[in-house]
């Protein structure tokens, strides 16, 4: 996978501490006359309780105009601007305030703050040292200090050292908890160091730096859901203390945050944002490059990447993003030359390791991927993982006809897990594509008769892969016949007709096998099965039982219990059961692929990407492993593992459609479109009429903008499948491509009237509107809401059209029923404020918090801002609307922004930001009033 992650592992603490330092000037208004230091100091106490940080360093140093030797006030600006990230403008304010005789044991814990934020660690050692020992020894927050600096010069036993000392005085310092957190991080218990940031963010939810450091080390652990809520109230808390340094710290990593989740919108934002603060550095060139390379966009990645290598030759997460990029766009040659760039310098990466791997397997040089992983093996992966990586390339192998790279790879395979019962199978599989059948039945006929795992059905399997069916049962029938006091080749033989269908004849073979051994378990396994698939749980739970009562650790049959208890619907018992069935037997992928699908749900993805792992390591031939693996790859970003994945499976079971459509949209995801639609015809070809392959091929057409194409797909389902709205959907989609509106309507009316849905209602309703006939969507909403009258959505969509179209008290009337049922439903009550606030209802106020509140954004920043200047509190509302004006510079938010600073005395800012909107937006729906408010002010 391609983390931005990468960029931080190399330098821990100096990300911690801070990437940049940003000085921010403050316009200095003129004081107004009379008023003395000791008020000022007095309104800056109270802008600070309330988190106000700008406006208290306003309020200090107009003090400081008016007394310059004002000893308090030096003291508390120092100290906001070490909370604000400006340390060297801090040391200043603090030293001036020691010489005007300040006592040094207030200003000293500041002045060795600002030392540590300007990482001059020896220098703030040294200043702590200095104090008297006694001192240090009783002071938590000195013992934090000098953990903090052992930890900027590597001292990371002292800094342990100190923090436990500080944690045995006062346990519930929120920095102890984060000093702690960074010493587990630095040793590489990365669990550990997120359960104590966690920790101190649940002490002080509004502690800046503990939010910084729980979102970082989520995302170090992968959990991208989880980083970004701490990393959203990191950036919200900086912003409020006016800490830019701070900002673009935890703006950086909830790009990370954003992009792991598909939000690539947000992610966007944010890179828009952090360029506001940065300018053009290369450090923007990468961060875009990502967000296109996400976007699927990989042209525009390589164009960026380019620019980010020519200005920085040693940009090295740039190169591992580049071989990224020229992998997805089909360049291996390329992906190869970056990527070995990239591990030159981190050769512990094993993601970029297993991309060279599989760059090189796509140049059909299987010789080169299996030297790749060699190299893994010789580091510190894990040799599951490796293994599948040796059992892949093996198959890559034999599929171009290497077969002696192909038996190394698959031999060195075996020798990181000896007894692999899954992997000799995979051998033997590899000599009956070299023809050598003979060899891979005696192998795994001598596995059976040991009684070796699943050895009798990896025969099978291999016998049908050969496609002879007959083969394998006259095998079968040739050693129960040589062997008729051995119950096994009867159960073989079982199978092999319960494979083709034949359920009587294989039940009558079972039955045989338990009446020559009526404690043959294999057999009552085939029996339960057959039992539990024909719905007769009880008597297959029997079957199973009786195989437990004899091989008290037997895995079939634990999951064959599994399956029963679920079944009738007691979840807990089955997974212990599957629990059960894991510790039992570690070869075999049904528990693994179980646990799998739990961890994922729990949102422990990495549990649930090695759970599967590990399932397909057992057995990889299995589909659902397969499957599962490559979808947990998806779903994680690592597209090239997704697709080797899925394409093992379709080579497989090539007439699997579920299997094919995601790797054809996986294909086109990692920008090989022709490699999608081939995929896809290919699938047509030996399935014509499939409605999903139909479906697929239209859309992918669709984004290609081949809509002639894409329209013979829908046509072609509409023919096959009339009683399906889908071919009409598909119609409707390509005819609003191609700007035919009024047959997009009609076919999304003919989708309707098959099959009405909320989808057909939506789209009926949009085009409807496009052609200038919005009441038709209303109608067709209010149509919906009559057969449906709970549906959230719809009444969203018709309180939003009804908005549009200036019908208020309607669109009140969807908001409010809305709320009703959602009280905090965002959208609903910003839009609601607004209506509120048009006929002047005291309510709107009040509806305007709650959507700031439940909603935090530029939108509901403005609502809120704007309602509190109308409300008559313009200076509470110009905060909230220069904070929405910085993230979303509309005209209209702009001139909101302009009208609170004139409200609030700010005259001069006033006119500078209207007639800057003025020159940029010659036409908005608030021109005339700017104008008029702009020659008010001249």
């Amino acid at each position: 996978m391609l983390e931005l992650t990468a960029r931080w592992t190399s330098t821990p603490n100096r990300l911690l501490r801070g990437l940049f330092c940003l000085g921010l000037v403050l316009a200095l208004a003129a004081c107004s006359p009379g008023e003395d230091a000791a008020s000022r100091l007095e309104r800056a106490a109270d802008f600070e309780a309330r988190g106000d940080y700008r406006a208290a360093a306003l309020e200090l140093q107009r003090a400081l105009q008016n007394e310059p030797d004002h000893g308090e006030a030096r003291l508390r600006l120092g100290r906001l601007r070490v909370l604000s990230g400006n340390p060297e403008a801090a040391e200043n304010e603090l030293r001036h305030a020691l010489r005007l005789g300040i006592d040094p044991a207030r200003v000293m814990p500041w002045m060795v703050d600002a030392q540590l934020l300007r990482e001059r660690y020896s220098a703030a050692l040294e200043a702590i040292n200095a104090l008297p020992d006694e001192q240090l020894a009783g002071d938590p927050q000195w013992l934090v200090r000098r953990a903090e600096a052992y930890l900027g010069l590597d001292r990371v036993a002292d800094a342990a050292r100190d923090l436990e000392a500080a944690r045995g005085l006062d346990a519930s310092l929120v920095r102890v908890s984060v000093g702690r957190a960074r010493v587990a991080f630095v040793r590489g218990e990365y669990l550990d160091a997120l359960s104590l940031a966690r920790e101190a963010t649940a002490a002080d939810p509004d502690d800046m730096d503990a939010q910084f450091v729980e979102g970082w080390f989520a995302l170090r652990l992968g959990r991208f859901a989880e980083a970004e809520t701490p990393l959203v109230r990191s950036v919200e808390r900086a912003r409020a203390r006016d800490n830019g340094g701070a900002m673009v710290r935890a703006r950086m990593l909830l790009v990370e945050a954003y992009l792991g989740q598909e939000n690539i919108a947000e992610a966007s934002a944010t890179v828009d944002a952090l360029g506001e603060q940065l300018g053009d550095v290369p450090e923007m060139g990468y961060l875009r490059a990502l967000v296109a390379y996400r976007e699927g966009d990989y042209a525009l990645a390589r164009t960026w990447l380019r620019d980010v290598l020519l200005r920085n030759p040693d940009h090295t997460p740039a190169y591992l993003l580049a071989g990224g990029t020229a992998y997805a766009l089909g360049e291996y040659e390329e992906a190869v030359r970056h990527l070995r760039r990239y591990l030159a310098v981190v050769p512990s990466n094993h993601s970029a390791r297993r991309l060279l791997a599989a760059a090189e397997l796509r140049r059909g040089r299987p010789e080169e991927a299996l030297g790749a992983v060699e190299s893994l093996r010789q580091g510190d992966a894990g040799e599951q993982e490796v293994t599948a990586l040796l059992a892949l390339i093996g198959r890559s192998a034999t599929a171009s006809g290497q077969f002696e790279t192909a038996e190394r790879a698959l031999t060195a395979a075996l020798e990181g897990a000896r007894g692999d019962t899954r992997l000799r199978g995979e051998l033997a599989q590899l000599r009956v594509a070299q023809g050598r059948y003979d060899e891979a039945i005696r192998e795994l006929s001598r596995m059976a008769e040991a009684g070796e795992g699943d050895a009798d059905l990896l025969l099978v399997r291999t016998l049908v892969a050969k496609g002879d069916m007959a083969e394998a049962a006259r095998f079968a029938a040739e050693r129960a016949d040589r062997f008729p006091d051995r119950p096994e080749w009867q159960s073989l033989t079982g199978l092999i007709l319960l494979q083709q269908g034949e359920r009587q004849q294989a039940r009558d073979r079972f039955a045989r096998a338990l009446a020559i051994d009526a404690d043959h378990v294999p057999a009552m396994l085939q029996m339960g099965r057959m039992a539990l698939e024909e719905g007769d749980e009880p008597r297959a739970r029997r079957f199973f039982q009786d195989a437990l009562r004899l091989a008290p650790t037997h895995l079939g049959a634990m999951l064959g219990l599994a399956e029963a208890a679920e079944r009738r619907g007691d979840s807990a018992q089955a997974r212990q059961w599957l629990e059960k069935a894991v510790e039992a037997e570690p070869q075999s992928p049904a528990p693994r692929i179980w646990l799998s699908r739990y961890f994922w749900g729990a949102g422990q993805a990495d549990a649930a990407l090695q759970s599967a792992r590990e399932a397909v390591r057992v057995s990889p031939e299995d589909a659902d492993a397969l499957r599962l693996l490559g979808d947990l790859r998806r779903e994680t970003n690592d597209l090239p593992g997704a697709l080797e994945t899925y394409g093992t499976l379709l080579t497989l079971y090539p007439r699997d459609v579920s299997a094919r459509s995601v790797m054809a949209w996986t294909q086109a995801r990692a920008g090989e479109p022709a490699l999608a639609r081939q995929t896809l015809s290919a699938g047509l070809a030996d399935q014509p009429g499939e409605l999903r392959l139909l479906a697929d091929s239209a859309r992918l057409e669709l984004s290609l903008n081949d809509t002639a194409r894409a329209l013979e797909h829908a046509r072609a389902a509409q023919t096959a499948h009339p009683r399906s709205p889908v071919g009409w959907m598909l119609e409707g989609e390509v005819r609003e491509r191609l700007g035919e509106q009024r047959a997009a309507l009609e076919s999304y009316r003919r989708a309707h009237g098959l099959s009405p849905s909320f989808a057909t209602v939506q789209r009926i309703a949009r085009v409807a509107d496009a052609l200038g006939d919005p009441r038709q969507g209303i109608g067709v909403l209010n149509d919906w809401l009559a057969a449906n009258p709970n549906h959230a959505p719809a009444m969203l969509t018709l309180g939003m059209l009804y908005q549009r179209m200036g019908q208020g008290r309607e669109a009140q009337t969807q908001y409010e029923r809305l709320l009703a049922l959602h009280p905090d439903e965002t959208v609903a009550l910003n839009n609601l404020a607004w209506l509120y606030l048009d006929r002047q209802d005291p309510r709107a106020l009040e509806v305007a918090r709650r959507a700031y509140e439940t909603g935090p954004g530029p939108a509901t920043a403005h609502t809120y801002g704007w309602t509190l200047v109308q409300s008559g509190d313009p200076a509470a509302g110009l905060v909230l609307i220069e904070q929405a004006a910085a993230e979303a510079p509309l005209p209209e938010v702009r001139y909101r922004l302009a009208v609170a600073l004139e409200r609030t005395g700010e005259r001069s800012r006033a006119r500078e930001v209207l007639a800057r909107l003025l020159e940029e937006h010659p036409s908005f729906r608030q021109r005339a009033e700017a104008e008029a408010l702009y020659r008010s002010l001249q």
